[in-house]
């Protein structure tokens, strides 16, 4: 068990964790914030000191995961992007082009680092599933030029 003031910082770091999770899915820190404030609101029983670090991340991703999916929330600012054109924009707006499944899981193994069973567990998705679903979506972002996609 974490003392009070440990407890606190590991706290602030799943919740910069769960912020920069639901900025990759929908591209809006306000809307984002909004989410993540309703998520710790919602799940107020995992910020307990009582409930191991690892526990209390994976249980706000999964309802951060939950709560976008439920919302069908679309990605924001993309046709703000466009006139830039570059390579990481390209890569950025084909990311946010992935359907919500793919998008967050390569969000939680690219961004935030977790392991596919860990992903699976967040998803509720078969873990051999989760490895298709990276390997298309790995695919998908790494395709070259000739596909270009159309936004905004």
């Amino acid at each position: 068990m974490l003392d009070p003031l440990s407890h606190r910082h590991a706290t602030e770091l799943s919740v910069k964790r769960l912020r920069r999770f639901a900025v990759s899915m929908v591209g809006d820190q306000d809307a984002a914030d909004r989410v993540v404030l309703g998520v710790m609101n919602s799940h107020r029983h995992l910020l307990v000191s009582g409930i191991s670090h690892a526990a209390q991340l994976l249980g706000l991703l999964e309802a951060v995961y939950k709560d976008l999916h439920g919302g069908r929330r679309k990605s924001q600012n993309l046709s703000l992007l466009n006139p830039l054109r570059s390579e990481l924009v390209d890569t950025f707006v084909k990311f946010q082009s992935l359907d919500y499944t793919k998008k967050a899981i390569i969000s939680l193994l690219l961004i935030e680092e977790l392991s596919s069973e860990k992903i699976s567990q967040i998803t509720e998705i078969p873990f051999p599933q989760v490895d298709i679903y990276i390997s298309q979506g790995l695919q998908f972002l790494s395709e070259g030029e000739n596909r270009k996609l159309v936004s905004g």
